[in-house]
């Protein structure tokens, strides 16, 4: 299952666990990459090169010392930005 399943799938399964921790524990919330690596069905390896590429992007913190992972600043207003949130919507 993890093979057939697409990087873009996997940024976009991250990016809304990170998005969905920072609305309910604030801007300093945190998760760990195990717990992530349960959440996205993936083996540590694979998600931590997902991570890699958001982080590149400046959309997370990372710290690699403790294991954890969070939204940026910049990556929260980008998942808030009004064109990402009427995705089902009717123009």
């Amino acid at each position: 299952m993890e093979a057939d399943r697409t990087t873009a799938s996997v940024l976009g399964e991250v990016a809304r666990t990170l998005l969905l921790a920072r609305v309910l524990w604030g801007r300093h919330a945190k998760v760990r990459v195990c717990d992530l690596t349960e959440i996205v069905a993936m083996n540590e390896r694979r998600l931590r090169r997902v991570l890699y590429v958001l982080y590149r992007q400046r959309w997370i913190w990372y710290d690699d010392d403790c294991g954890l992972v969070g939204l940026s600043e910049r990556g929260f207003a980008a998942l808030t930005a009004r064109e990402h949130t009427n995705v089902g919507s009717v123009q």
